[in-house]
């Protein structure tokens, strides 16, 4: 995610953490980093268009789909396996 462009010569978490959310990559919170997961198709474009609604639909979608993997018994018993 290093390498990844975030916008008009942002590239990687670290940096995009620190030009949209004023922090780092390791605080950004579940919907700053499901945000910036959903500017990945297009990040220019979005980068200037932050509360558009496809965006804020694309967002929605990320942080259902991680409570869907965080409640499901496989997945947590995997994630402690990984812990351990």
């Amino acid at each position: 995610m290093n390498v990844v462009e975030f916008g008009d010569g942002v590239y990687g978490v670290q940096a995009a953490a620190q030009k949209y959310f004023h922090t780092t990559a390791d605080k950004l919170t579940r919907s700053q980093a499901a945000l910036l997961s959903a500017m990945l198709p297009n990040p220019r474009y979005y980068e200037d268009h932050l509360s558009s609604y496809r965006l804020m639909r694309r967002k929605g979608s990320i942080l259902n789909g991680i409570g869907r993997v965080r409640n499901d018994p496989d997945n947590r018993e995997f994630v402690q396996e990984i812990k351990e």
